[in-house]
């Protein structure tokens, strides 16, 4: 799987393709670390794309993971992307915070994460 994040301008873009095999559910497991440590995770997301920014509420060095998630207990391996870097004078203060499986609250809200370099 190509994990990317989208630019270095917009924070928190991640993209990832389905996988070439064919052995995709459409639905992935996906988890946000900073410094090689868990900030969140979510399961069975039906989308290619995340916005992390609202969880990147501290400085550090942010990867994101994804997998397949099957049926019963069929998942993949973890692919992970490259690191992005966000200093503090642009983390996120949290807002927009949401559970992209639908199985949780939120308030809904986006935040695109942009800033000017």
């Amino acid at each position: 799987q190509d994990l990317v994040w989208k630019s270095n301008t917009s924070l928190g873009q991640a993209k990832w393709a389905k996988p070439e095999d064919g052995n995709t559910s459409g639905y992935y497991d996906i988890c946000l670390k900073r410094d090689d440590k868990k900030v969140v995770t979510f399961t069975s997301v039906g989308a290619t794309s995340m916005n992390f920014y609202p969880w990147m509420t501290k400085e550090g060095d942010y990867t994101f993971e994804v997998r397949t998630a099957g049926t019963g207990s069929t998942r993949s391996d973890w692919a992970s992307s490259d690191s992005q870097w966000v200093d503090e004078k642009h983390v996120s203060d949290g807002s927009g915070q949401f559970d992209p499986s639908g199985t949780g609250g939120g308030s809904g809200k986006s935040s695109s994460g942009r800033y000017s370099a």
